[in-house]
């Protein structure tokens, strides 16, 4: 157990459970349909895998999600070219999780647990949705052209990989009740 003047002991697992001052926990999650909008307007997700020694690794990598909800019943695609070292991590063990954020604070954040596999994508209609139909884009950079930047990724050999999450968790801390009333707080900083 944690202790400290300011610390709480935050509940594990479902993020509807209180604690004992009765926190809500509830009220910051998401719901599935606000999952879906993150998702929307953030492209970029962390995936991690487990390497050959055990240990997690992250890479950052763009995404499909199609459909207004997401919840266990909605799957997630990648695709994957190059050196493939993340297909084989999968090959060897499905098991990934795919973490979001909005880069800000407060944080919003979905953190989903799952299985990945390769799915046939023979006609390349899949890949097609990944780059096309999924508002991809580039940085905004005037050095780099959306159009040239897909047909050179188009040009690699590409793997469709497809994800079925088991276990998602979300919040989107701007929804906790003290958020809106905590007074302004002004830190000094010393070097």
């Amino acid at each position: 157990m944690r202790s400290g003047r300011n610390e709480r002991e935050y509940p594990r697992g479902n993020m509807s459970e209180t604690t004992d001052d009765g926190y809500w926990y509830e009220s910051i999650e998401m719901t599935p349909h606000e999952r879906a909008a993150f998702l929307r307007q953030n492209r970029v997700a962390l995936f991690s895998t487990v390497r050959r020694s055990g240990a997690p690794f992250g890479v950052p990598l763009g995404f499909l999600h199609e459909g207004e909800v997401f919840d266990e019943t909605t799957p997630v695609y990648l695709s994957l070219g190059g050196r493939k070292t993340l297909l084989s991590r999968i090959r060897k063990d499905p098991r990934i999780c795919m973490t979001v954020d909005d880069r800000q604070i407060p944080t919003s954040v979905i953190i989903a647990e799952g299985t990945a596999r390769e799915v046939p994508d023979d006609d390349g209609s899949l890949i097609d949705r990944f780059y096309h139909g999924a508002g991809f884009k580039t940085a905004k950079s005037e050095e780099i052209d959306d159009e040239v930047f897909m047909r050179n990724s188009l040009a690699i050999s590409r793997t469709a990989v497809r994800i079925d999450f088991d276990h998602i968790i979300s919040w989107e801390s701007r929804k906790f009740p003290e958020w809106r009333t905590l007074p302004a707080v002004h830190v000094a900083y010393r070097r």
